[in-house]
């Protein structure tokens, strides 16, 4: 499969936790980040300093409950001096 973007960011998302992957890097030599938060607002301004710490600006969501307007859902984030 071809890599689209060469840095972005998977969320899934549940009642009380959210797992992001971020991956980096193009096709062999792509490098995996792991990381799982809450869902408090302190936890999800800990996730968005952190993708933004990795330069991630490419976020895709899934959710098992998803809100009904939307089943799968992307987002390109703000840059941090918007």
């Amino acid at each position: 499969m071809e890599a689209l973007y060469s840095l972005c960011c998977g969320l899934d998302v549940h009642k009380s936790s959210i797992t992001a992957c971020v991956l980096e890097g193009q096709s062999q030599k792509r490098r995996k980040h792991i990381r799982r938060f809450g869902c408090t607002t302190r936890e999800l301004c800990e996730l968005v300093t952190w993708l933004r710490e990795l330069g991630v600006e490419h976020v895709a969501m899934a959710s098992a409950t998803p809100p009904p307007s939307a089943r799968l859902s992307a987002t390109r984030w703000p840059s941090a001096s918007a």
